[in-house]
């Protein structure tokens, strides 16, 4: 589940990689995506959406925290078991992420290396050398927080 790609497109990014990565090894993917800012009443509604149009899901990825804790909320709804009947992983292992219950798996981004290397590369840019670094993708990888929602 995921925010709308109109506006973030760091999600549809994280989106086509994973969906690559689970096609490449054989699985399916199905992508539902908020028709505006992420809320946590729409990802709800889309969650339920998507186990009755595909009631053999058994995970979701979510393009943020807040998309996750709003699925996390519409299981517990729906009585729902996290993780036995639907493991739950949101990205960006906001604040709350491990008060949830379960505590929230998450992917954690390297917030610092990523101000860090914007930092160089706008001195960089400063100093008149626009050349400095000319890649359009620069992977500081990421960290998978593994707890309980999946």
């Amino acid at each position: 589940m995921s925010t709308n790609f109109q506006r973030d497109i760091r999600a549809r990014e994280r989106y086509l990689g994973f969906r690559d990565t689970i096609i490449d090894s054989g699985g399916s993917v199905v992508l539902r995506e908020l028709a505006g800012r992420s809320n946590t009443a729409e990802a709800g509604d889309l969650l339920y959406t998507l186990i009755d149009d595909h009631p053999e899901t058994h995970a979701v990825f979510c393009s943020n925290d807040m998309v996750a804790l709003g699925a996390m909320l519409e299981c517990q709804r729906q009585g729902w078991s996290i993780p036995e009947r639907l493991a739950i992983v949101g990205f960006g292992n906001q604040d709350f992420t491990d008060s949830t219950v379960p505590p929230m798996t998450t992917v954690e981004p390297p917030r610092q290396a990523i101000g860090e290397h914007i930092a160089r590369l706008l001195l960089e840019r400063l100093r008149g050398n626009d050349t400095a670094n000319t890649e359009t993708r620069i992977d500081l990888g990421v960290k998978l927080i593994d707890r309980e929602s999946a």
